[in-house]
């Protein structure tokens, strides 16, 4: 049992850290890249604005980029990550793992910060565990990629991160990072209105 579960948490960790999306190519391969839309929840009356606001998701290798522009009323908030006014952003994916016999679910946290109704987040995956950048030995396919932003939650608590991380702590910063959850195990996400998620509108 104790082999078991060492297997298990050591799939965890090499899911959450290289899975978020698309482990860093070797040297001169091509470089898989996503890039997606964002438009407003239907019905929320948010500060995203059907038309006016918009939203871009870019998913290149290691590297992820967030961008929401000219959110409703162009407000601003104070510019350092990890405080109570962040915006919040959670990117889930299905993983699939060679050396696993079933999916699991990995989820991503990005924080960021607005300036006049703009915001853009830039992260490295590579960041959080060089170690497994460009690693050829484990097949890591990622399915199903989901991302939504919310309005700021002070009250929202982050999950335990799996990555080993520059920190020491799991992640890049102490509120970014990903963890991995097998079996449909709970997932907590903040209780304020999404601001906008993966998708595209039409307008007329």
């Amino acid at each position: 049992m104790r082999v078991q579960n060492m297997r298990v948490h050591l799939i965890s960790l090499l899911v959450a850290s290289a899975a978020l999306v698309l482990l860093a190519a070797p040297a001169g391969a091509a470089k898989d890249k996503i890039q997606m839309s964002m438009t407003s929840v239907a019905g929320t009356g948010g500060i995203f604005e059907r038309c006016v606001s918009s939203g871009k998701i870019k998913l290149q290798a290691e590297k992820v980029q967030i961008q929401l522009k000219k959110l409703r009323e162009k407000p601003t908030t104070d510019g350092v990550i990890c405080t109570d006014d962040d915006i919040i952003c959670i990117m889930t994916s299905d993983v699939h793992l060679s050396v696993a016999e079933n999916f699991g679910v990995s989820y991503t946290v990005f924080r960021g910060d607005l300036k006049k109704g703009n915001m853009k987040i830039k992260y490295d995956m590579c960041a959080e565990n060089a170690t497994l950048c460009g690693s050829t030995e484990i097949d890591v396919r990622t399915t199903d990629i989901r991302v939504a932003c919310y309005e700021a939650d002070p009250t929202w608590v982050n999950p335990s991160f799996n990555a080993a991380g520059t920190n020491g702590d799991g992640a890049i910063s102490p509120c970014e990072g990903s963890t991995m959850v097998f079996g449909g195990g709970p997932f907590t996400v903040p209780s304020t209105p999404v601001i906008a998620v993966a998708g595209m509108s039409t307008c007329g």
